[in-house]
Order: C-alpha cells, then sequence, then structure tokens
C-alpha cells in the first residue's frame, strides 16, 4: 500500500507541473505575438503626433441647405435626367474671422458649389446614380477655397443627402 501512495502522489504531481509548464508556454507564445503584432513605440507616437498636428481645437460650421444634386442615367453616350438629390452640407471652418468671410460670401459659395455639382464629379464611380459623401465634401471643400482663399475652409461635410426621383 506504501508504493500505491508513492505512485500517486508522484503521478498527480507531474501533471501540476505539465499543467504550469504548458500555461507558461502559452503565456510566453500569446506576449511575443501582441509585441510583434501592435506597433513599436516610436512608430505609434509619431502617428498620434501627426493626426493631432492635422485637426484643429474647434471648428465652426456653416450649414447650407437643399442643394440640389442631379441624377443622370447615361447609356449608350446619353444622359437621361432620372431625379435630385437634395443635400444639407456643413462648411466648417477654424476660426470667428473665417467663419464671418464664409457669411458673407454666401451666394458665390452657392454659386460656385452648384457650379462644381454640375460637373458631376459628385458621383460614385462604381454606381453613377449614387452620391459618394467622401468626394463630394473634398470638390465642394476646393471650390469653397478657390473662392475664399487657400485654408480658409478646412472642410465641407454632407449631413443630409435625401433623393427624389421622377
Amino acid at each position: 500500500m506504501a508504493e500505491d501512495s508513492d505512485v500517486e502522489e508522484k503521478s498527480g504531481g507531474g501533471g501540476k507541473i505539465l499543467l504550469i509548464v504548458g500555461l507558461l508556454a502559452g503565456l510566453g507564445i500569446g506576449g511575443g505575438a501582441v509585441f510583434f503584432l501592435l506597433p513599436q513605440g516610436e512608430q505609434g507616437e509619431a502617428v498620434e503626433e501627426e493626426v493631432e498636428e492635422k485637426v484643429p481645437a474647434e471648428l465652426t460650421s456653416i450649414t447650407f441647405e437643399k442643394m440640389p444634386v442631379p441624377i443622370y442615367r447615361r447609356h449608350n453616350g446619353q444622359a437621361r435626367f432620372i431625379g435630385n438629390f437634395f443635400i444639407d452640407l456643413d462648411v466648417n471652418v477654424e476660426n470667428d474671422e473665417n467663419a464671418v468671410k464664409v457669411r458673407r460670401s454666401t451666394t458665390r459659395l452657392k454659386h460656385a458649389f452648384l457650379s462644381e455639382i454640375g460637373t458631376g464629379h459628385l458621383m460614385r464611380e462604381d454606381s453613377p446614380t449614387e452620391l459618394d459623401v467622401n468626394r463630394a465634401g473634398k470638390v465642394l471643400a476646393s471650390a469653397a477655397n478657390k473662392v475664399l482663399g487657400d485654408d480658409t475652409v478646412h472642410s465641407v461635410s454632407i449631413i443630409t443627402a435625401i433623393r427624389t426621383t421622377n
């Protein structure tokens, strides 16, 4: 009987040691994977600093409502009008001086926006009857900066886009 209890103690202790070794190996492999998958400290910090420099502290928004964006279906070299998007957009500027400049130039900006909208560069390339919100914001911000001067408008955001069809 003494031999049986010695065998049980030895086999139970070996299982515990094997379990602990397996646990430590798993933690080591997991820690190594995290180390290699996460960005390095110096590189990650540089990316965060660049983002912080580009974003201004506070933006002022001036809203333009119900700007029509015509929708055309093109087929065999012909364009057929099928409806409109009516968009509400915010012109975002960095300071009060630029906000006053935008408010004073509202009519000129609407004309510039309508001219850019008329070129048809606001629609998605893969689906020409759908509005590309990101491209529209960039194109309209560029048009606003042409009217007001470079770096006056920080960005243009499309708030709503309502589609109407004939």
